[in-house]
C-alpha cells in the first residue's frame, strides 16, 4: 500500500513540476505534537499547485512525511500522507482547510533473535483519512506556518504542528 501512495505522489509531482506551477511549489519542514501518542514529530513537506479550480480557487496536494521520537527503545514510528488543499481568502495570513489519506507504520525489534535466527519483532501498519486546517503567513518566497488537524486511523489522533516552507524556484 506504501508503494502506490508513493506512486501516487510521485506523479502528482511530476505534473505539477512539468507545468508553470513550478514556481508557486512550497516546500519545507515542519515539527508537531501528537496528542494521541503523546510524541513530537518531525519531517518534510510540500504544497504543490494542482490544475484543478474550486470556487475560482486553486486546490493543492501537501504530501508530508512525519518522524515520530517514540520513547521506546527498539520501536520507530512514521506516517505519510497526501493531503489536498482549499485555500480561503482573508484579510490575515492565507488560512487553508483539506482532507486526504494517510498510512501510519509502527514497528518494534527487541533485539533478540529467534531460533531461525530472525531478528524477533512485530510491526503495524494502518490506512487512515486526514482532516486538517492551517494558516500560512508572510507574503515572501518563505513561508512560516501552523496547522492542527486529525488523523483517523484506528482512533482519532489531534495533532499540532508548525513549520517553515520556501518556494521553490524563488
Amino acid at each position: 500500500m506504501t508503494k502506490h501512495l508513493a506512486t501516487v505522489c510521485a506523479l502528482a509531482a511530476l505534473v505539477a513540476i512539468s507545468s508553470p506551477a513550478i514556481c508557486q511549489t512550497l516546500v519545507g519542514g515542519h515539527a508537531g505534537y501528537d496528542f494521541e501518542s503523546s510524541e513530537l514529530y518531525f519531517g518534510p513537506d510540500a504544497i504543490i499547485p494542482l490544475p484543478w479550480m474550486l470556487n475560482d480557487a486553486q486546490l493543492s496536494l501537501n504530501p508530508e512525511f512525519s518522524w515520530y521520537l517514540a520513547d521506546c527503545d527498539g520501536c520507530s514510528f512514521w506516517l505519510i500522507s497526501a493531503n489536498v488543499l482549499y485555500p480561503f481568502e482573508a484579510s490575515f495570513g492565507s488560512p487553508y482547510a483539506g482532507a486526504g489519506i494517510g498510512i501510519a507504520t509502527f514497528s518494534y525489534d527487541s533485539g533478540f533473535f529467534s531460533k531461525s535466527g530472525a531478528v524477533q519483532g512485530s510491526s503495524d501498519t494502518e490506512l487512515g483519512i486526514n482532516i486538517k486546517a492551517g494558516l500560512n503567513f508572510g507574503e515572501n518566497s518563505g513561508k512560516p506556518f501552523a496547522e492542527a488537524g486529525l488523523y483517523i486511523i484506528d482512533s482519532t489522533w489531534l495533532y499540532v504542528q508548525g513549520g517553515y516552507r520556501f518556494t521553490l524556484g524563488g
